[in-house]
């Protein structure tokens, strides 16, 4: 029986690819627009394609891939703000907008969330990253009692 050698390279596409991560601290609009968040309290990252100094995710290999993100805005009462949070998000790939999402806390102490989830086709090499839309403001909230999340895997 022939058996594959012991040292042979795996094949990058059949490896694992999977991460998780957060924003852990709050933070305001004072980001501006086209922000591109950096989510850097890591959970999970098998394969170490995500960077949590960057934000970014890179892709090993040609495949689909699965994208969620949420978002948490927070009332106006809770910390002061003169405004309530309001925030259009987009799941950027090499610089084009892929998917978007909106959260609207309308009064003191409503905060609002929302969800967003993507499958794409990627190539090797593509980067995928969250950033701001054109307008956001107020408070957004991302800790211990939820917040502001970003994960990807490879199906």
């Amino acid at each position: 029986m022939l058996m594959p050698p012991t040292d042979a390279a795996p094949d990058p596409d059949l490896q694992a690819v999977a991460f998780s991560a957060s924003i852990s601290h709050l933070f305001n609009s004072s980001v501006g627009p086209h922000h591109h968040f950096i989510y850097d309290s890591v959970e999970t990252n098998v394969g170490n394609h995500y960077n949590q100094y960057t934000g970014t995710f890179t892709a090993p290999s040609k495949g689909v891939y699965v994208f969620a993100w949420s978002i948490e805005t927070q009332g106006n009462s809770r910390t002061g703000s003169q405004h309530d949070g309001e925030i259009f998000t987009e799941l950027i790939r090499n610089g084009s907008i892929l998917g978007r999402l909106h959260a609207d806390s309308e009064l003191a102490w409503d905060d609002d969330s929302a969800t967003g989830i993507k499958a794409l086709v990627l190539n090797s090499g593509d980067v995928v990253y969250i950033r701001s839309g054109t307008y956001m403001e107020g408070d957004f909230y991302s800790g211990q009692h939820g917040g502001w999340t970003f994960s990807g895997w490879k199906i």
